[in-house]
C-alpha cells in the first residue's frame, strides 16, 4: 500500500508527499495527571499548486503504518524560492477543545449501569459537533466501539417551529435534549428539522445495515390519560411513512407503523406497570428492501430490561427514507400526573449483521457504571480526557473515526520495540493524596434546594439588582421563588423556592401588594456549571416602606430559597495514604473533579494518584524501525498499547509515526492483574524467593518475574 495524501480543497493541489508525522498521545492512568494530547500531523510536500488555499481545508494521508489520518490544516508555511512547503493537520479532537456548555441528565432511580458512561461521551462529542453521521460537507465522523444504543441529536434540540394548544405551557431548551417537563392535557407540539430531513435510513449493504432509534423518557400515572409520539418519515418516492408510540395510563405503550398518518398497521404492544418513569426506545431498520423491522424496547429507571417486542412489515418503508419530523400530541381527558416526561433523543447507527448490537456491555475492568450525568462548562477536550482517565477508558483516533474503548490491559503479542533508553529516578513523594467525592444526588422529579442567601439585599423602588451566586451542583434548569410572608415548612428543602420580603419599618411586606406592584425574583442559569443568575425588581409604587429588604431574619434561618432540578453535590475531601510515611510533604496533590461522584470512584481515583507519589519514576524511550510497507507489532494507533521491558510491563504514552519508524515514550504500568499472569505456574515459595532481599521500593523498580 502507498503513502498516498488528498484534500478536500477544489482550489489548491498538494503535489508529492516528502515526509509525515502523527504524533498521539494516551489518555493517562493517573487522573491528577494533566497530559494526554488531541492527535496531530505534520507533512511536507513539494511542487503543490496554489496551497496557500489549503488553510481549513481536510487533508487526508493514508499510510501501512498509520492506515489513514484526517483533519484539518490550521497552518501553512513555504520557503522563499522553494518548491517544498509544510502544512499541520488538526484532527476531529481539536474540535472538542473548544469552549462549551453541557447539561445534566440526572437519573431520578439513582441507580448505576454501564450504559451511561457511554451516552455521556456520545452527547458531549455531538455538542462539539462530532456526529457518528457524517455532516454535510465534512468527510469526519464519530463512532463508538460498543454500538450506538442512544444518542442525542443537536438538530433535534434545536426545534425551528412548534405549535401548541393556546393556553398550555410549551418550554423548548437547547443544549441539554429536553423538549418540555409537563405534557399537558390537549396539548399538541411538531418539531421539524432545518433540512426538511433528518438521519436517513438506508438499504442494507452486505456490510452494513443502518437502523433509525427514536427514544423517550415516559412516566406513566394517573386514570385515562393517552398520549402518542409520531416520527414521521419520507421515502424517495416522496410518500410519507410513520412510526408511532401510543402511551395509555391504563394499558401501556403500543408501537404503530403506518403508510400515512392515518393508517397505522403494524402494531407491538408493550404492557408495563404504571406510576414509574420509564426509558422507551423504538427502532426501525430495513432488513432488505422490501422489509423493515420494527422494535418497541422498555428499560426501567434503573436501566433494567423491561421488556423488548419485534415485528416485520413488507410494505411499509421500503426503500431507503429520512425523518422529516416528530409529532407530540397529549389528548384531553382523564386525570392525574403527566405522561410524557422529557428527554427525548434521536439516534441513526449502523451495525455489521455478523456483530451483535451491544447495549449492556462491561465498559473496563474500572468502574462499570454511572448513576448521573453531570454537565460541564470549559474546554470539552480536558472534561472528556479526565472522564475517560476515572472510568478507565482509551480514546483513539484512526481511520477518520473517533473511538472509546476500555483501556488496554494486555501486552501486545509480538511487540520488540528497540530499547533506546531506560530511566528510573526518584520523584516527588508525599504522605497522603486528596481526592474531592462531590457525593452526587439527583434532586428527584421536584424541586430541590441548589442554593439558600448568606446575606441581606435591598431594593428601592424601580431598582433592578443582578448578581450571580455559584453552587457545587450540576443544574438542569431553576424554579422562579414565590413571595410568602414566612417560610414554611422550616427546614426547607423542596418546592418552587420561597422569600420574605421586609419593609424600611422591619415589618414584613404583603406577598400580594409585592407582586402587585412590580416586585419580583427571577432565576436562571448561566453559561458557567453550576451558577445561577438572581434578578431582583423593587416594586414600581413609590411606598414610604421603601427600600425593601430580601432575605432579613435571623442568621440561621435565611428568607431567600432558590430551588431547581438536576443533581446535587455535597463535596467532601478524602485522604488516602501512599504508603510513604517519611515523605516530607503531606498532600501530593488535591484532585477535585465533576466527574467523581461516590465514594467507589473517589478511592478507585486516589489509589491511581497515590501510585505516583510512592514510586519511583522509570520512563523508556522506545523506537521500532520499520520497513516502507510495513506495520508496527503495536498497531496503527500504538498510544496507550502495553509492552514488556526490562522486568517491568509498560504503557507506551507518547508515539510518533513517520515514514519508516515509530518513536515514543512508555511508562511503567504494572497491575494485580499483569503481576498475576506473570507468575502463573509458580509455587508461593518460588515467588518469595525471587524477591528475597528487596525491600519494597526495589521490588517496584523491577517487579516481573521473567525480565522479558
Amino acid at each position: 500500500m502507498p503513502v498516498t495524501a488528498k484534500t478536500s480543497s477544489k482550489l489548491a493541489k498538494l503535489g508529492d508527499i516528502s515526509t509525515f508525522d502523527v504524533s498521539t498521545t494516551a489518555v493517562p492512568v493517573d487522573t491528577s495527571d494533566s497530559s494526554g494530547s488531541v492527535p496531530t500531523l505534520s507533512a511536507t510536500f513539494a511542487d503543490g499548486t496554489d496551497t496557500e488555499y489549503l488553510l481549513s481545508e481536510t487533508v487526508t494521508v493514508s499510510a501501512p503504518s498509520i492506515a489513514s489520518f484526517s483533519g484539518e490544516v490550521v497552518s501553512h508555511s513555504k520557503a522563499a524560492n522553494s518548491n517544498r512547503y509544510s502544512v499541520n493537520v488538526d484532527s476531529i479532537l481539536a474540535r472538542l477543545n473548544s469552549e462549551i456548555r453541557t447539561y445534566p441528565f440526572p437519573d431520578y432511580a439513582g441507580a448505576e449501569y454501564p450504559e451511561l458512561v457511554l451516552y455521556s461521551l456520545e452527547y458531549w462529542t455531538q455538542q462539539c459537533g462530532i456526529f457518528f453521521t457524517k455532516v454535510e460537507g465534512d468527510v469526519l465522523f464519530y463512532q463508538s466501539g460498543y454500538g450506538h444504543f442512544a444518542a442525542f441529536a443537536q438538530d433535534y434540540t434545536r426545534p425551528l417551529r412548534a405549535t401548541r394548544t393556546p393556553g398550555m405551557s410549551i418550554g423548548m431548551y437547547g443544549l441539554n435534549g429536553r423538549v418540555w417537563t409537563g405534557f399537558g392535557y390537549d396539548f399538541d407540539a411538531t418539531v421539524a428539522f432545518p433540512s426538511g430531513n433528518y438521519l436517513g435510513l438506508q438499504v442494507p449493504t452486505p456490510s452494513e445495515t443502518d437502523r433509525l432509534v427514536f427514544g423517550a423518557d415516559i412516566y406513566l400515572a394517573g386514570t385515562g390519560r393517552t398520549s402518542d409520539i409520531t416520527w414521521q418519515l419520507r421515502r424517495y418516492n416522496n410518500s410519507k411513512p410513520a412510526l408511532r408510540i401510543s402511551v395509555d395510563s391504563e394499558e401501556g405503550f403500543r408501537l404503530k407503523s403506518a403508510d400515512s398518518p392515518g393508517a397505522f398497521g403494524t402494531r407491538i404492544t408493550s404492557v408495563v406497570p404504571k406510576g414509574q418513569l420509564y426509558s422507551v426506545y423504538a427502532s426501525v431498520s430495513q432488513e432488505s428492501a422490501t422489509t423493515t423491522r420494527f422494535t418497541l424496547t422498555v428499560f426501567d429507571a434503573a436501566g433494567v430490561l423491561v421488556d423488548s417486542q419485534t415485528a416485520t412489515d413488507t410494505s411499509l418503508v421500503r426503500g431507503n427514507a429520512a425523518l422529516t419530523s416528530v409529532r407530540y400530541h397529549g389528548y384531553a381527558g382523564g386525570s392525574g400526573a403527566e405522561l410524557v416526561y422529557g428527554n427525548s433523543f434521536i439516534s441513526r447507527m449502523s451495525s455489521v449483521p455478523t456483530k451483535k448490537f451491544v447495549d449492556g456491555k462491561s465498559l473496563s475492568n474500572g468502574p462499570k457504571g454511572a448513576a448521573f450525568m453531570v454537565g460541564f462548562s470549559g474546554n470539552a477536550w480536558e472534561h472528556i480526557k479526565q472522564y475517560c482517565s476515572i472510568y478507565h477508558l482509551d480514546v483513539s483516533y484512526q481511520d477518520g473515526k473517533l473511538t472509546f474503548g476500555p483501556r488496554k490491559r494486555d501486552v501486545t503479542v509480538g511487540a520488540s520495540l528497540g530499547e533506546l533508553s531506560t530511566t528510573t529516578q526518584d520523584r516527588e513523594q508525599a504522605r497522603n493524596v486528596e481526592v474531592v467525592n462531590q457525593n452526587h444526588k439527583a434532586t428527584g422529579v421536584t424541586p430541590a434546594v441548589l442554593w439558600k442567601a448568606d446575606s441581606v439585599y435591598q431594593v428601592a423602588v424601580g431598582e433592578v439588582q443582578e448578581f450571580t451566586v455559584q453552587t457545587p451542583h450540576s443544574i438542569l434548569e431553576t424554579s422562579q421563588p414565590v413571595c410568602v410572608s414566612g417560610i414554611s415548612p422550616y427546614p426547607y428543602k423542596t418546592g418552587a423556592g420561597q422569600y420574605v420580603v421586609t419593609g424600611s419599618d422591619g415589618y414584613i411586606v404583603s406577598p400580594t401588594f409585592w407582586r402587585d406592584q412590580g416586585g419580583s425574583i427571577t432565576t436562571a442559569i448561566t453559561d458557567v456549571e453550576g451558577e445561577i443568575k438572581v434578578t431582583i425588581k423593587g416594586p414600581d409604587y413609590d411606598s414610604p416602606r421603601a427600600p425593601y429588604r430580601i432575605s432579613e431574619g435571623d442568621a440561621g434561618r435565611p428568607a431567600l430559597y432558590v430551588t431547581g432540578l438536576g443533581i446535587l453535590a455535597k463535596p467532601a475531601t478524602l485522604k488516602v495514604g501512599t504508603g510513604k510515611s517519611k515523605a516530607a510533604k503531606d498532600v501530593g496533590v488535591t484532585l477535585d473533579s465533576p466527574f467523581i461522584g461516590n465514594a467507589k470512584l473517589a478511592y478507585d481515583a486516589a489509589v491511581r494518584s497515590a501510585q505516583t507519589f510512592a514510586t519511583p519514576d522509570i520512563t523508556a524511550t522506545i523506537a521500532e524501525p520499520l520497513a516502507y510497507d510495513e506495520v508496527s507489532k503495536l498497531g496503527v494507533y500504538p498510544a496507550g498499547a502495553i509492552v514488556k521491558l526490562n522486568g517491568n510491563i509498560m504503557r507506551v504514552v507518547s508515539a510518533s509515526q513517520g515514514f519508516s519508524k515509530l518513536s515514543g515514550t512508555a511508562l511503567q504500568h504494572n497491575t494485580i492483574y499483569q503481576l498475576k499472569r506473570s507468575f502463573t505456574g509458580m509455587t508461593i515459595k518460588q515467588q518469595k524467593d525471587f524477591y528475597a532481599g528487596k525491600t519494597i521500593g526495589q521490588v517496584n523498580i523491577k517487579p516481573l518475574w521473567k525480565a522479558n
